[in-house]
Protein backbone atom coordinates (compact mmCIF):
# COMPACT_ATOMS: atom_id res chain seq x y z
CA UNK A 1 0.00 0.00 0.00
CA UNK A 2 1.12 3.85 -0.54
CA UNK A 3 -1.19 5.60 1.44
CA UNK A 4 -3.05 5.17 4.95
CA UNK A 5 -5.92 7.84 5.62
CA UNK A 6 -7.54 7.48 9.28
CA UNK A 7 -10.96 9.62 9.69
CA UNK A 8 -12.65 9.90 12.49
CA UNK A 9 -16.25 10.98 12.05
CA UNK A 10 -19.45 11.97 14.59
CA UNK A 11 -22.85 12.52 12.92
CA UNK A 12 -24.91 15.47 13.63
CA UNK A 13 -27.97 13.46 14.34
CA UNK A 14 -28.62 11.26 17.05
CA UNK A 15 -29.67 7.62 17.42
CA UNK A 16 -33.11 7.13 19.66
CA UNK A 17 -32.64 10.35 21.41
CA UNK A 18 -29.46 9.01 22.78
CA UNK A 19 -26.32 10.04 21.41
CA UNK A 20 -24.47 11.12 18.18
CA UNK A 21 -22.78 8.13 16.27
CA UNK A 22 -18.68 7.74 16.22
CA UNK A 23 -17.60 6.78 12.17
CA UNK A 24 -14.26 5.97 12.52
CA UNK A 25 -13.17 5.22 8.58
CA UNK A 26 -9.60 3.76 7.41
CA UNK A 27 -8.61 4.01 3.94
CA UNK A 28 -5.67 2.17 2.73
CA UNK A 29 -4.87 2.85 -1.31
CA UNK A 30 -3.13 -0.23 -2.75
CA UNK A 31 -0.35 -0.18 -5.78
CA UNK A 32 -1.05 -0.80 -8.95
CA UNK A 33 0.26 -3.37 -11.23
CA UNK A 34 1.50 -3.67 -14.60
CA UNK A 35 3.25 -6.70 -16.87
CA UNK A 36 4.01 -6.62 -20.27
CA UNK A 37 1.53 -8.50 -22.74
CA UNK A 38 2.73 -7.75 -26.27
CA UNK A 39 5.19 -6.26 -28.31
CA UNK A 40 4.81 -6.09 -32.02
CA UNK A 41 7.84 -5.16 -34.24
CA UNK A 42 7.52 -4.58 -38.25
CA UNK A 43 10.26 -4.58 -40.75
CA UNK A 44 11.06 -0.68 -40.54
CA UNK A 45 11.75 -1.20 -37.13
CA UNK A 46 8.24 0.35 -35.38
CA UNK A 47 7.46 -1.05 -32.23
CA UNK A 48 3.96 -1.07 -30.52
CA UNK A 49 3.70 -2.43 -26.48
CA UNK A 50 1.12 -3.49 -24.95
CA UNK A 51 0.49 -3.78 -21.18
CA UNK A 52 -1.56 -5.18 -19.26
CA UNK A 53 -2.48 -3.01 -15.78
CA UNK A 54 -4.86 -3.52 -12.96
CA UNK A 55 -5.35 -0.05 -10.55
CA UNK A 56 -6.67 -0.68 -7.55
CA UNK A 57 -8.44 1.12 -5.13
CA UNK A 58 -7.25 -0.93 -2.09
CA UNK A 59 -9.79 -1.37 1.17
CA UNK A 60 -11.99 0.85 2.70
CA UNK A 61 -13.28 -0.29 6.48
CA UNK A 62 -15.38 0.91 9.03
CA UNK A 63 -12.65 -0.33 12.20
CA UNK A 64 -11.21 0.70 14.96
CA UNK A 65 -7.80 0.88 14.49
CA UNK A 66 -4.42 1.48 16.41
CA UNK A 67 -3.46 4.69 15.16
CA UNK A 68 0.27 4.64 15.68
CA UNK A 69 0.41 1.68 13.75
CA UNK A 70 -0.28 3.69 10.94
CA UNK A 71 3.22 4.46 9.22
CA UNK A 72 4.01 1.03 9.58
CA UNK A 73 3.46 -0.29 6.39
CA UNK A 74 5.48 -3.68 6.49
CA UNK A 75 2.60 -5.45 8.38
CA UNK A 76 -1.23 -5.82 7.53
CA UNK A 77 -3.61 -3.22 10.03
CA UNK A 78 -6.11 -5.61 11.72
CA UNK A 79 -9.79 -4.77 11.40
CA UNK A 80 -11.89 -4.98 14.25
CA UNK A 81 -15.25 -4.05 15.10
CA UNK A 82 -15.38 -0.06 16.06
CA UNK A 83 -17.38 1.18 19.43
CA UNK A 84 -20.36 3.80 17.58
CA UNK A 85 -21.95 4.82 20.38
CA UNK A 86 -21.56 4.25 23.88
CA UNK A 87 -23.84 5.60 26.83
CA UNK A 88 -24.89 4.27 30.23
CA UNK A 89 -28.41 2.88 28.02
CA UNK A 90 -26.91 1.64 25.01
CA UNK A 91 -23.74 0.29 23.46
CA UNK A 92 -23.40 0.11 19.41
CA UNK A 93 -20.61 -1.54 17.57
CA UNK A 94 -20.16 -1.95 13.95
CA UNK A 95 -17.80 -3.33 11.56
CA UNK A 96 -17.56 -3.36 7.90
CA UNK A 97 -14.57 -3.80 5.25
CA UNK A 98 -14.63 -3.72 1.67
CA UNK A 99 -11.82 -4.24 -0.86
CA UNK A 100 -12.05 -2.80 -4.01
CA UNK A 101 -10.20 -3.23 -7.57
CA UNK A 102 -6.86 -5.26 -9.00
CA UNK A 103 -9.01 -7.89 -10.13
CA UNK A 104 -9.53 -6.87 -13.46
CA UNK A 105 -6.49 -6.34 -15.75
CA UNK A 106 -6.83 -4.30 -18.77
CA UNK A 107 -4.68 -3.61 -21.86
CA UNK A 108 -3.44 -0.79 -22.90
CA UNK A 109 -1.42 0.01 -25.90
CA UNK A 110 1.61 2.17 -26.52
CA UNK A 111 2.63 3.28 -29.67
CA UNK A 112 6.26 3.85 -31.28
CA UNK A 113 5.54 7.94 -30.67
CA UNK A 114 4.17 7.27 -27.15
CA UNK A 115 7.45 5.29 -26.67
CA UNK A 116 9.29 7.98 -27.51
CA UNK A 117 7.68 10.72 -26.11
CA UNK A 118 7.55 9.17 -22.81
CA UNK A 119 3.72 9.97 -22.96
CA UNK A 120 2.00 8.48 -19.56
CA UNK A 121 -1.47 7.07 -20.32
CA UNK A 122 -3.47 6.72 -16.55
CA UNK A 123 -5.78 3.37 -16.45
CA UNK A 124 -8.75 3.38 -14.41
CA UNK A 125 -10.01 0.23 -12.56
CA UNK A 126 -13.59 -0.83 -13.87
CA UNK A 127 -14.54 -2.29 -10.70
CA UNK A 128 -15.20 0.56 -8.03
CA UNK A 129 -18.89 0.89 -7.82
CA UNK A 130 -18.30 -0.49 -4.37
CA UNK A 131 -15.64 1.73 -2.84
CA UNK A 132 -18.02 4.05 -1.51
CA UNK A 133 -18.77 5.21 2.04
CA UNK A 134 -22.63 4.98 1.27
CA UNK A 135 -22.23 1.37 0.25
CA UNK A 136 -19.81 0.47 2.83
CA UNK A 137 -21.78 1.59 6.06
CA UNK A 138 -25.02 0.27 4.09
CA UNK A 139 -23.51 -2.88 5.36
CA UNK A 140 -22.21 -2.63 8.20
CA UNK A 141 -22.47 -5.16 10.82
CA UNK A 142 -23.91 -4.12 14.39
CA UNK A 143 -23.70 -5.66 17.77
CA UNK A 144 -26.74 -3.76 20.29
CA UNK A 145 -26.85 -4.03 23.51
CA UNK A 146 -29.87 -1.41 25.04
CA UNK A 147 -30.58 -1.13 28.88
CA UNK A 148 -33.63 0.41 29.97
CA UNK A 149 -36.10 3.56 28.61
CA UNK A 150 -38.02 0.82 26.44
CA UNK A 151 -35.45 0.73 23.82
CA UNK A 152 -35.34 -2.75 21.47
CA UNK A 153 -32.07 -3.58 19.16
CA UNK A 154 -34.39 -3.80 16.26
CA UNK A 155 -35.47 0.28 16.65
CA UNK A 156 -31.41 0.91 17.90
CA UNK A 157 -30.65 -0.68 14.40
CA UNK A 158 -32.85 1.13 12.54
CA UNK A 159 -31.93 4.32 13.94
CA UNK A 160 -28.18 3.51 13.12
CA UNK A 161 -29.26 2.52 9.48
CA UNK A 162 -31.20 5.69 9.34
CA UNK A 163 -28.22 8.10 10.93
CA UNK A 164 -25.39 6.04 8.80
CA UNK A 165 -26.87 6.26 5.40
CA UNK A 166 -27.25 10.11 6.05
CA UNK A 167 -23.39 10.48 7.23
CA UNK A 168 -22.63 8.74 4.21
CA UNK A 169 -23.67 10.91 2.00
CA UNK A 170 -21.56 13.70 3.15
CA UNK A 171 -18.42 11.82 3.83
CA UNK A 172 -18.16 10.14 0.38
CA UNK A 173 -17.02 13.74 -1.25
CA UNK A 174 -14.68 14.43 2.02
CA UNK A 175 -12.38 11.05 1.48
CA UNK A 176 -12.56 11.61 -2.76
CA UNK A 177 -11.45 15.42 -1.79
CA UNK A 178 -8.90 14.53 1.16
CA UNK A 179 -7.63 12.22 -1.55
CA UNK A 180 -7.59 14.32 -4.10
CA UNK A 181 -5.72 17.08 -2.29
CA UNK A 182 -2.69 14.39 -1.56
CA UNK A 183 -2.61 13.91 -5.42
CA UNK A 184 -4.29 10.26 -5.12
CA UNK A 185 -6.76 9.19 -7.83
CA UNK A 186 -8.69 6.48 -6.38
CA UNK A 187 -8.33 3.35 -8.55
CA UNK A 188 -5.74 4.84 -10.95
CA UNK A 189 -2.60 3.82 -12.32
CA UNK A 190 0.12 5.95 -14.59
CA UNK A 191 1.93 3.53 -16.46
CA UNK A 192 4.34 4.38 -19.78
CA UNK A 193 7.02 2.44 -21.30
CA UNK A 194 10.50 3.31 -21.48
CA UNK A 195 12.05 1.72 -24.24
CA UNK A 196 11.88 -0.73 -26.68
CA UNK A 197 14.45 -2.77 -28.51
CA UNK A 198 13.28 -4.54 -32.05
CA UNK A 199 16.08 -6.94 -33.37
CA UNK A 200 16.48 -10.14 -35.07
CA UNK A 201 14.61 -13.20 -33.83
CA UNK A 202 16.19 -15.52 -31.65
CA UNK A 203 14.89 -19.23 -31.45
CA UNK A 204 14.67 -19.69 -27.22
CA UNK A 205 14.06 -23.52 -25.67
Amino acid sequence: SQIRLYIEAQTSGVVSGLAALRIPLYLEVASAQAKLSDISCDYSGASDVTLSVAPSVGELALTEIDKSRLDNFKSAMPITSAHLLKTALAQIHGKADVHIGGDNWQSVRFSKSDIKSGNVKTVQTNNIAGATVSSLLGNTQLSISALGLGLTTPQLSAGVGDVLKKAAVGLDPIVNSITGILGVGLGEADVRVNGVRCGGAALVM
